[in-house]
């Protein structure tokens, strides 16, 4: 007996999910899939946005963006932003916890050489806003649920995946 169901991918679902209103067409990826713009601010000097957002550059100047964190599998760089790339997937059983210290350090880095951070992923939905939920759980010693809605409240489409929020709730037991 054979499935003859259609696969969807993960970001399919997260714009049904979101209802997500299209505005503008990611063109460097090799999924055409739309998201809006621009980048939410987070924190004085630390932003949440997609793949689409890294990948203008106009975007990024009108942000100020001096440092990205990718954590999308596809690469986007530029002569005068410093990126660092930590290409995770965005499944529940990924590892996390593995690479926040990192992220955390470039984060701070970036934040304490007076620049404006983007951390973002594919949407700017899962991976990246984990990340900064475990950020701002980290510095500012916030709970996972306090950090999470902090971030909601600026990025309503920010949802981590159910593994990406128990992994960072275990952090709070730290």
């Amino acid at each position: 007996m054979t499935n003859n169901r259609k696969l969807i991918t993960q970001e399919e679902v997260q714009l049904k999910m979101f209802d997500l209103k299209p505005t503008t067409t990611v063109v460097r990826s090799r999924c055409p899939i739309k998201f809006e713009r621009p980048p939410n601010k987070i924190l004085d000097g630390l932003y949440l946005g997609s793949f689409e957002v890294a990948s203008s550059l106009h975007e990024l100047e009108k942000v100020n963006i001096t440092h990205t964190l990718n954590m999308h599998h596809e690469k986007v760089e530029y002569p005068d932003i410093i990126t660092k790339n930590l290409p995770i997937w965005d499944d529940p059983e990924w590892d996390l916890l593995s690479v926040l210290e990192e992220c955390f350090d470039f984060i701070d880095k970036a934040i304490k050489s007076d620049g404006n951070v983007l951390v973002h992923c594919y949407a700017g939905i899962s991976r990246s806003a984990a990340v900064i939920i475990g950020y701002l759980m980290k510095t500012k010693k916030m709970s996972y649920d306090d950090a999470y809605l902090f971030v909601k409240k600026k990025r309503p489409v920010a949802f981590p995946n159910e593994g990406f929020v128990k992994q960072l709730k275990s952090l709070e037991k730290n």
